[in-house]
């Protein structure tokens, strides 16, 4: 990640870094809206997630700072847009028919607006959509490209990382599981077989004595090393090389 990221600057690493730091789901992380991102206490809430379902997920800290600056961003665009008469953001179901204003509002707006402007022929409306998922996608790819990663990598892909990571760093599986949006715990575990391909390969502290041991005998057979159940006594307690 950090190669990925050390080639980014801008909005383009913050819809990264998003991605990466929170395990959102492409989808969902185009559907956010201002109303959905609570800085105060760091949280995002996913709404009408995979299987229509809502959840809570991370803020990074790192990000916080320069995600607000975004948000303010946003708002000045869509300060211009309500000047020129437009800037009703898109409303799902029938929401916008019922709410014809309620577009308007700056809570209603996407995180990630479009630079193009759109028409809804439902309600009459005009204003933005959120970014396309091609932008996030070039993004992305390009990125990898300037990392000199010989992989396919996609917003799946942050994903898949930011499960990864947490398992390793010894998050309990049952919280990935909410954090992923996961309906079975089934299928956040196979992120345990991709953590598990990792610590096959890790070397038992056992060896990495007896190479020691090998070593130090070699070069001075005299060594106490050599010596079954050889202590060196550090005080009140006594560690066994």
């Amino acid at each position: 990640m950090h190669r990925i990221l050390s080639t980014l600057e801008g909005t383009p690493r913050l819809i990264v870094e998003i991605l990466y730091g929170t395990g959102l789901r492409l989808h969902e992380f185009l559907n956010l809206r201002i109303k959905d991102v609570d800085l105060h206490s760091n949280r995002i809430f996913v709404v009408a997630g995979k299987a229509n379902r809502d959840r809570i997920t991370v803020i990074p800290n790192t990000v916080k700072d320069k995600l607000a600056i975004h948000i303010q961003n946003v708002q000045r665009l869509h300060n211009e847009d309500l000047k020129k008469g437009v800037g009703s953001a898109y409303l799902p179901c029938a929401l916008g028919r019922k709410y014809k204003n309620m577009g308007t509002a700056f809570f209603s707006q996407f995180l990630f607006p479009s630079n193009e402007l759109f028409h809804d022929k439902t309600t009459g409306n005009r204003g933005r959509w959120h970014i396309h998922e091609s932008t996030v996608a070039r993004i992305i790819q390009s990125a990898a490209i300037k990392a000199n990663i010989n992989k396919h990598v996609t917003a799946h892909t942050m994903r898949h990382t930011f499960a990864t990571h947490l398992l390793e760093a010894g998050v309990n599986l049952r919280i990935i599981q909410e954090l992923l949006g996961h309906k079975s715990p089934e299928t956040t575990m196979i992120y345990t077989h991709l953590v598990s391909d990792k610590l096959a390969k890790t070397s038992s502290p056992l060896d990495t004595l007896i190479q020691r041991i090998n070593g130090d005998t070699a070069c001075n057979p005299s060594s106490p090393l050599a010596l079954p159940n050889q202590t060196i006594n550090a005080g009140p307690t006594a560690t066994i090389l």
